[in-house]
């Protein structure tokens, strides 16, 4: 039986440089990209329409969103926080920079 043969050089499809990552946060924090509220719904309907708004977006083409949960008692952003952090579709996440932000989570999306 014949393995496939296999390239000498490991390339991830989603590799970005550090710049791109970080130009994309600023593109979210200064522009409008996709975005939902998360205001008022309970932590599990929050990830839940979280989750479904993140494949929505991925399978849109987009790279990078915002999930808006307001600061609060800090209960959805740790809920929201704890869905991205290990999620498959996000390459990676902070908190907006800006003290009128610190509601939002901003999401970079993998390429796809």
């Amino acid at each position: 039986m014949r393995k496939p043969a296999q390239s000498k050089f490991k390339v991830k499809h989603d590799d970005r440089k550090k710049g791109d990552v970080d130009a994309l946060f600023l593109v979210a924090e200064i522009g409008e990209v996709p975005q939902i509220d998360l205001h008022g719904k309970d932590a599990y309907t929050a990830v839940y329409e979280a989750e479904a708004f993140i494949h929505e977006s991925y399978m849109s083409g987009e790279e990078v969103v915002k999930l808006i949960h307001g600061s609060g008692a800090g209960v959805l952003k740790t809920a929201i926080r704890e869905l991205v952090s290990g999620h498959n579709l996000v390459e990676d996440y902070r908190g907006a920079s800006q003290p009128v932000s610190w509601g939002v989570t901003i999401v970079v999306l993998r390429r796809r």
